[in-house]
C-alpha cells in the first residue's frame, strides 16, 4: 500500500500503487496492520484513513482526537447544500437575443435541496435566500457589445454587464456572490447576449464558464 500524508501529518489518500498528488508524492508504507483489522486493503476499506497518523516506527496510529474532529466537520458539511455546474462543450451564441447558457456538467454538489436541470440550477423545498455567483467568457468572432447576466425564471436579477470589445479578443464577465430571495421550483441561469459569430467557450478541466448557488436560508 501507498500513502500520501496531509499538511498536519495524517494520512490524506492510500492507492494500491504509486501516485502523485498535487506536487506531493506518495510512500509504501512498510509497518503493521492497524489494530482491529485483518488487512490493510480492509483498514483502507473500511477505516477514516485521515485519523491516522504514523508514529516514529512509521506505523499507523489512531488519532482518537482528529476522528471526533472530522466527525464535526463531516456533520458540518452535511447540512450544507451548494451546487456548481459548468460548460464543458462551447456554444455558437444566437445572434443578440438573451438566451440561457445550457450548462452540461455537474462540477460539484452537496446536499439535496438544489438540482441540475435543464442547464440551469433548480430550488428546491424549504429554501428562502441563496448566494449566487457565476462566470462568462465569450470567444469573441466580431467587433460589438457583449453582455451578460444572471436570471431567474427568465428575469434578469440585478446585473446587466456590457461591454464593446474587438473582435478575436477574450470576453469575461465575473459575477460576484449575490444573495437571492428565492422559493420552491425556481430556476437560475446565466444569459448571454452576442453574435452569431460568438462562443460561449467551454472547457473541460477549468471553471471557465459556471454557476455556483449555495443555500443560506
Amino acid at each position: 500500500m501507498f500513502y500520501i500524508l496531509d499538511d498536519l501529518g495524517y494520512i490524506e489518500e492510500t492507492s494500491s500503487h504509486y501516485i502523485e498528488r498535487d506536487e506531493k508524492t506518495c510512500t509504501e508504507y512498510t509497518g503493521t496492520i492497524p489494530e482491529g483489522y485483518d488487512s490493510l486493503e480492509e483498514w483502507a476499506l473500511y477505516a477514516n484513513i485521515r485519523a491516522y497518523k504514523l508514529d516514529t516506527n512509521r506505523n499507523l496510529i489512531f488519532d482518537e482526537i482528529r476522528d471526533a474532529e472530522l466527525q464535526e466537520e463531516y456533520a458540518t458539511t452535511a447540512k450544507k447544500n451548494i451546487m456548481t455546474i459548468k460548460l464543458v462543450n462551447s456554444i455558437t451564441c444566437v445572434n443578440a437575443v438573451y438566451t440561457n447558457i445550457k450548462f452540461d456538467t455537474l462540477y460539484n454538489s452537496i446536499g439535496n435541496k438544489l438540482s441540475f436541470e435543464n442547464g440551469g440550477i433548480k430550488i428546491g423545498a424549504g429554501v428562502s435566500k441563496v448566494l449566487v455567483s457565476a462566470n462568462l467568457r465569450y470567444d469573441i468572432g466580431s467587433t460589438g457589445a457583449k453582455h451578460g447576466r444572471i436570471a431567474k425564471n427568465g428575469d434578469p436579477i440585478a446585473w446587466n454587464m456590457s461591454n464593446v470589445f474587438n473582435a478575436n479578443e477574450d470576453f469575461s464577465l465575473s459575477f460576484p456572490s449575490m444573495l437571492v430571495d428565492v422559493e420552491e421550483g425556481d430556476m437560475i441561469y446565466v444569459q448571454y447576449y452576442a453574435s452569431s459569430s460568438d462562443k460561449v467557450y467551454g472547457h473541460n478541466v477549468n471553471l471557465t464558464n459556471y454557476l455556483t448557488i449555495e443555500v443560506v436560508d
